[in-house]
């Protein structure tokens, strides 16, 4: 399983420009390293709240993209949260859950 993301903004790499990422199926090797990426609570209203671990958010990224950190820190704002929420919604449906977050 995996999932492109066009950028808004290519990123500078060694190799050139990168126009878009692909995020390969995660290991369990970003699990083990940088914990959970993010914690879904819902309120006694149901309201859904997402909390975000940015630093094992880029750990998943690293892993999922074969890209290092220096290059996936320079993502806008915009491709960064485009690029979360993908990740989020990859780690939702490979647990079988029938509703992945739409943020």
């Amino acid at each position: 399983m995996s999932n492109t993301v066009p950028l808004r903004k290519a990123l500078e790499t060694h190799k050139g420009l990168v126009k878009e990422l692909v995020l390969n199926e995660p290991t369990a090797r970003p699990f083990i390293k940088y914990g959970e990426p993010f914690i879904m609570r819902f309120g006694n209203d149901g309201m859904k709240e997402v909390s975000f671990d940015n630093k094992a958010v880029i750990g998943f990224l690293v892993d999922m993209t074969g890209h290092d950190e220096l290059v996936l820190e320079g993502l806008s704002a915009r491709d960064y949260t485009e690029v979360r929420t993908k990740l989020v919604n990859m780690l939702q449906e490979s647990t079988g859950a029938e509703n992945p977050i739409d943020l």
